[in-house]
């Protein structure tokens, strides 16, 4: 039997924790949504919290685009918490 999953559409909301590693200020979580589309390509990062500054969250989003990979926000990320400096650590010891 194949086990094999196909994910077409996905929306997910996160929290960030330590995103200063992004250049981002403040210190409790950020949540942020994650919209996927398979067919289109087609993957957008969202800050949800009204009170970040615009400049913070372009460097967050700019962060996410540039460092985390499509099939960790997929399938890896089930907790729905992604902590940067957790996650940097990990991809430098693989």
């Amino acid at each position: 039997m194949d086990r094999h999953r196909t994910v077409n559409k996905l929306s997910k909301i996160i929290d960030l924790l330590n995103h200063h590693s992004a250049r981002s200020v403040g210190k409790r979580s950020v949540r942020i949504r994650y919209d996927y589309d398979a067919s289109r390509n087609h993957e957008e990062y969202t800050v949800l919290n009204n009170d970040i500054p615009k400049e913070s969250a372009d460097n967050i989003v700019m962060w996410l685009k540039e460092n985390v990979k499509t099939e960790d926000m997929i399938n890896g990320i089930a907790s729905n918490c992604l902590d940067l400096e957790t996650y940097n650590l990990s991809k430098r010891a693989a």
